[in-house]
């Protein structure tokens, strides 16, 4: 019974951690009011198995980051925390696996992991946070479609933008979470 008990506490203890690192405290973020700007967003792009050498129908390492700066921007305003003039910057590296459907033509949900760092005007550490492993999600109805697309080798290089949007919109919800 005493080992049973153990192991609900610990259990339960795992459940209530919280994703967010802060590295200065008491934290001076507030959950859903503090602004912050974009200081650097940081894309790695690694092109998974089928990629064709030489295939430039996809978008390059500088566009993608380009369009994960516009999404990440655009879903920070969404929330309402985003502002170019702010005493808070968030550092964001994305690594992006780019996943190709048989033939190198097409495309299936990319792999994903991120980090995402919060510095001061001074550039002081306050927070930080990450995403293992994951891939995107359209809810019950989206993937089911999305999944369709792709087994029909039709989710390709003007899909992509729709995967940057939601990983733009994951890290956004999460910031937007970060702070008391």
């Amino acid at each position: 019974m005493k080992k049973t008990f153990l192991i609900l506490f610990a259990l339960t203890l795992a459940g209530c951690s919280s994703p967010y690192v802060y590295h200065v405290e008491p934290t001076p973020l507030q959950s859903n009011n503090t602004k912050y700007d974009i200081g650097s967003v940081t894309v790695n792009l690694d092109l998974g198995v089928g990629a064709i050498p030489g295939d430039n129908s996809f978008a390059s390492e500088v566009v993608l980051k380009k369009q994960f700066e516009d999404a990440l921007m655009a879903a920070m305003k969404e929330k309402g925390i985003y502002t170019a003039t702010s005493g808070y910057s968030v550092v964001v590296n994305i690594n992006y696996k780019r996943t190709f459907n048989w033939g190198g033509k097409s495309l299936n949900k990319p792999e994903i992991s991120h980090n995402v760092t919060v510095i001061d005007a001074k550039n002081k550490k306050l927070a930080s946070f990450a995403a293992g492993k994951y891939t995107t999600g359209y809810g019950t109805f989206g993937n089911a479609s999305v999944d369709l697309q792709i087994a029909a080798f039709t989710w390709g290089a003007e899909d992509e933008p729709k995967d940057v949007k939601v990983v733009a919109e994951v890290i956004a919800d999460q910031l937007a979470d970060l702070g008391n």
